[in-house]
């Protein structure tokens, strides 16, 4: 009996001390809620000293749309957890925008939108390069409807560019050109412009374009002629190429042409001799083509 005494003595002794282990202010039995806590990682049930058991993740349902994004306000969306309640909410980016072209040069996208006719998004930024006759009319409007439209009234072009007349947009002369839309997915703050096809000479001279470029490295384009040039002065071995902002065009040793000697290599353009050079572009003709000449 005498050592049933002092077992039992040191099991409550144990007994005690794993309580007060476990966090327990003072000795008891743990009366564990038949509610569950929570907090965004997991849940538990707990008991008045704090204790913890049956602690275990989120086991999530379906997603539940509570709030439809759109154009111009993102949406929200919840998914429930099946064992606790737990509401986990997270937000629904604003609708793509995609913008097109609509005009004679497509039947105006009435039997449907052609991929030269949709607008590619870069870094926020709508970008359609496009040869565009004078002789024809057109609108920029978003997701196939014409609810949200830039016209004639509201594009952002160049002096003399876009041809005087009605609501409808015609450039004045026939050529190669780049509209861009700022903010392309919010349709409040979009904004688009229309100006010739931009060119720059990329190449070991600046980074290869890598890091942005100077006024010295673009083409200029006379807006009456649609004749882009620029003058640049080379160092020989030096390679570059001529392209646009995202390589999208760009001329080669092999795509460019120069007097018989002036160029060497397969691809990246280099010159024999330091030097001026004068390089030309007809952003009127069907087919670009680029020319190099010492000065």
């Amino acid at each position: 009996m005498k050592k049933f005494f002092k077992g039992f003595a040191v099991a409550v002794t144990a007994g005690l001390v794993a309580l007060v282990a476990a966090g327990c202010s003072q000795p008891h039995e743990h009366k564990f809620g038949t509610e569950w806590k929570m907090d965004s990682a997991q849940h538990w049930h707990e008991c008045e000293c704090g204790e913890m058991k049956d602690e275990s993740v989120h086991h999530y349902g379906e997603w539940v749309v509570t709030e439809e994004a759109t154009e111009t306000e993102t949406g929200t969306r919840t998914k429930t957890c099946t064992d606790c309640g737990f509401i986990y909410t997270e937000s629904i980016p604003k609708l793509f925008v995609q913008w097109n072209i609509r005009g004679d040069m497509n039947g105006w996208c009435n039997d449907g939108f052609p991929e030269e006719s949709k607008f590619k998004v870069n870094n926020g930024v709508g970008r359609l390069v496009i040869r565009l006759d004078e002789t024809q009319s057109f609108k920029i409007a978003a997701n196939q409807e014409w609810d949200n439209q830039f016209n004639a009234a509201n594009v952002i072009a160049a002096d003399g560019l876009l041809a005087e007349g009605n609501d409808n947009i015609k450039v004045a002369k026939t050529g190669w050109y780049e509209i861009t839309i700022t903010d392309n997915n919010d349709l409040a703050k979009a904004k688009c412009t229309i100006t010739p096809l931009q060119f720059y000479i990329r190449g070991d001279m600046n980074s290869w374009g890598n890091e942005g470029f100077e006024e010295k490295d673009k083409f200029t384009v006379d807006q009456t002629t649609l004749q882009a040039t620029l003058e640049y002065t080379i160092e020989a071995g030096q390679n570059f190429k001529i392209a646009t902002v995202d390589w999208a065009t760009n001329f080669g040793a092999t795509t460019i042409t120069a007097p018989e000697g002036l160029i060497t290599g397969t691809d990246n353009i280099n010159v024999k001799a330091t030097g001026t050079y004068v390089f030309t572009i007809d952003l009127t003709a069907e087919k670009l083509v680029c020319a190099i000449a010492l000065k």
